[in-house]
């Protein structure tokens, strides 16, 4: 039986934002295509403030550590998969002391550990004595910020 919440129109609607990122990302023609990004984030807050409002209307009572439970046990095989696939084909067609192959790993460990906030930063303290890269990187803390709660 299919879940009465579900709602392909909506899906549908995500896989035309990741399209758009995925078009953009392969420099194809695609004006604003980096719009996907938002469109995809405003899609998934509106998903996940429907299953926060039917936890509360339904047991009266909401728990962010069993919400972030069940997320991650939904993401992390395909976060796995992901990883995997990635590090086997760049071990396969990356020289073997390759500082690219390097640098996957050190973001896989990252991403695995969900530290991709502190990797970031570190990685911008590097260019903070050039005005433009202030503001790069102010630009960025915003935009891991406004992930971070998403």
């Amino acid at each position: 039986m299919m879940n009465p919440f579900y709602r392909t129109d909506i899906q549908g609607l995500r896989a035309v934002a990741v399209v758009g990122v995925i078009l953009f990302h392969l420099s194809l023609p695609l004006p604003g295509g980096f719009l996907g990004v938002d469109a995809f984030f405003v899609i998934s807050g509106y998903l996940i403030f429907g299953i926060l409002w039917r936890e509360l209307e339904n047991s009266g009572k909401f728990s962010f550590p069993s919400f972030y439970l069940r997320r991650f046990f939904r993401l992390a095989p395909a976060l796995a998969l992901m990883l995997a696939t990635t590090l086997g084909l760049l071990a396969i067609f990356t020289p073997p002391n390759s500082q690219l192959l390097k640098d996957a790993g050190d973001t896989s460990i990252g991403a695995t550990l969900f530290l991709q906030m502190q990797l970031s930063l570190k990685s911008l303290e590097v260019t903070l004595a050039e005005p433009l890269s202030r503001m790069r990187c102010f630009t960025r803390g915003l935009n891991l910020l406004r992930n971070s709660f998403i």
